[in-house]
């Protein structure tokens, strides 16, 4: 939530690929910091996106902590979901090591996605087990047609992109 006005602005040159953001009327843009919002507001909520930058970077370090995602997780519905971002390059294996045991400790299960590029996307629950993703995903031409951009065009291509459970991750990182 933490949004500068200018980047705001600056995304409305990409209404194309990110108009749904500006055109929906449950979207709400909240220029403050994030843990300032959610101690103001003391709301639970479906999903939270943490899409910081690289974990290296000075002041967002902490974005990737026990700490944090203990903070986020009083947030969360309790079958709401986690969606955190995380950029691969320039970054090492202890350190993604110490961002995932800082999930395990936090989220009953988790399931990581390969992005674009050099990026990962963690889908984190707080409670119970994380289901398959619908099928119905494909069925929504407006979902599909940003899927198919990003040459997801199907279910199985989705299903191609699972790099691991917790179940399966979580020994790896702890160990």
């Amino acid at each position: 939530i933490e949004i500068e006005p200018s980047i705001v602005e600056g995304a409305r040159l990409f209404e194309k690929r990110v108009g749904r953001a500006f055109n929906d009327q449950r979207n709400h843009f909240h220029f403050e910091d994030a843990k300032t919002f959610f101690s103001q507001h003391n709301q639970k909520y479906d999903v939270i996106i943490s899409e910081p930058s690289n974990p290296w970077v000075s002041g967002v370090s902490s974005l990737f902590t026990d700490e944090f995602y203990q903070h986020v997780k009083r947030y969360l519905r309790e079958d709401g979901l986690l969606v955190q971002w995380i950029q691969l390059y320039e970054i090492n294996v202890e350190l993604v090591s110490s961002i995932m045991k800082a999930m395990n400790k936090n989220f009953d299960d988790y399931v990581i996605y390969h992005g674009s590029g050099g990026d990962i996307i963690i889908l984190a629950k707080p409670k119970g087990k994380m289901g398959e993703p619908s099928k119905t995903l494909f069925k929504n031409d407006e979902l599909k047609t940003v899927l198919q951009r990003l040459e997801i065009p199907n279910h199985e291509s989705l299903s191609l992109r699972v790099l691991g459970r917790k179940s399966a991750m979580a020994p790896l990182f702890d160990s």
